[in-house]
């Protein structure tokens, strides 16, 4: 009897790494479009059609940090509290620093065209630091993802 109570809950466990390691896939391929502009597969590439780019990365940025917000909580429990109080402080200097447009629009009074939108430094200092806190996520939780190792250094081992 307590064997069938085990494997629930190793299913359960499983359905949760199965859906963190898709989450941060998400957010990778998110990070990924606000890096390069351009939507990384053609059903995205429909939406983005006649939308300017900085448009667009300003939106996938907004997105990129909502889910990593929302991913936060959910693997508190798996982090060490100092890991957890140094991610959870630099988002707090990125959402105070979201405040700043992340792009501006220039309009062209001759033409009368609709404006035209560049990303300010606000975004290149936003995406470079929850790049930051996207890759302290994956580093705290890599025993998860990847298994634990026996030797100390994990990178030497792989090669």
């Amino acid at each position: 009897m307590e064997e069938n109570k085990e494997i629930p809950q190793l299913n359960v466990t499983a359905k949760w790494l199965d859906n963190l390691f898709e989450r941060i896939t998400k957010i990778t391929n998110i990070e990924r479009v606000c890096r390069s502009g351009m939507p990384s597969d053609e059903k995205d590439l429909i939406i983005f059609d006649g939308e300017q780019g900085a448009e667009y990365q300003s939106r996938m940025l907004n997105l990129l940090i909502d889910e990593i917000e929302m991913l936060l909580p959910d693997v508190k429990r798996k982090l060490k509290s100092e890991d957890y109080k140094k991610i959870s402080l630099k988002m707090n200097i990125i959402k105070m620093k979201c405040q700043n447009p992340f792009i501006e629009g220039f309009e062209d009074h001759v033409s009368h065209l609709d404006p035209e939108y560049r990303l300010t430094d606000n975004y290149s200092f936003i995406l470079r630091n929850i790049c930051l806190v996207r890759a302290d996520i994956v580093e705290v939780l890599s025993p998860l993802l990847y298994g634990e190792t026996e030797t100390t250094n994990d990178r030497r081992s792989i090669r």
